[in-house]
């Protein structure tokens, strides 16, 4: 008798739903642990476990070099980078190989030889000794008229050398692209996990005072579910914010030449 019939209701309303969503959250967990099970290629008959490691604050809040000084490091490790530079040099050696046709030939041939003929006088070894012949030339090549040729394969050689150098440029802005996000993307993390940190501490205080005032009969059944959805929601921002913020530093760190491990 300390409430009423509506009241009552509305409590069992919120109990039913929360025992839906319950089983909902439980469907979502197992679907996620069988997608990470196809994306490791397990056989069916393999059972995962997942591990939620501790995550602090110290794992989260972590220093952030500059940007700019991550960039350095990664200029100096990332393949993509190392592979554009190894371009432009195959690209030069290409040029290189192209201006030797400009350059004269010298060539030496030689041979040596003797023969026999079958049932002729005077004997086999006679006749190899008489018939012994050698020969030896020596041959200058002086490219004059090549149509052209020579010239034009310098200039294609030229052209894969502007190509392989456009190439890293392209690279190297790509990836300074790729560190500006990521950086950005890691500092706005913390901040947002310092943030939510904090709704946390509210929500959390906001509702046990609204739980103390409802057992007292000052709040009603409405304002003690809102009251916990919004402590429930602040639980939930921090996770994502946790977990956001951590996979922002880590590819961070993985740019830096660091080891990904958590």
């Amino acid at each position: 008798g300390s409430i009423t019939h509506s009241e009552y209701a509305q409590v069992e309303a919120q109990y039913s739903s929360d025992k839906y969503n319950l089983v909902q959250a439980q469907s979502s967990y197992e679907s996620y642990k069988l997608q990470l099970k196809q994306l490791l290629e397990l056989d069916y008959d393999e059972e995962i476990d997942i591990v939620f490691p501790e995550i602090n604050d110290e794992d989260i809040l972590l220093f952030i070099p500059s940007k700019y000084e991550v960039y350095r490091r990664a200029l100096n490790i990332m393949p993509e980078v190392a592979n554009s530079k190894l371009n432009i040099q195959l690209a030069n050696l290409s040029k290189s190989s192209a201006k030797a046709g400009y350059l004269p030939t010298i060539s030496v041939t030689g041979s040596i030889g003797t023969g026999n003929i079958f049932n002729n006088s005077p004997s086999f070894a006679t006749q190899i000794g008489r018939n012994f012949n050698q020969s030896i030339g020596l041959t200058l090549s002086v490219p004059i008229f090549d149509n052209k040729q020579n010239k034009s394969n310098v200039k294609r050689a030229e052209l894969d050398i502007q190509t392989a150098q456009l190439e890293l440029i392209d690279t190297e802005k790509t990836l300074l692209k790729t560190i500006e996000t990521l950086y950005q993307d890691a500092v706005s993390g913390q901040s947002k996990y310092r943030a939510a940190k904090d709704q946390v501490k509210s929500s959390e205080l906001s509702y046990q005072l609204v739980l103390e005032q409802y057992s007292l009969g000052i709040r009603n059944t409405v304002e003690l579910t809102t009251e916990k959805n919004n402590y429930a929601n602040a639980l939930q921002s921090l996770l994502q914010a946790k977990y956001t913020a951590l996979l922002s530093l880590k590819l961070l760190n993985f740019y830096q030449g660091q080891e990904l491990t958590l």
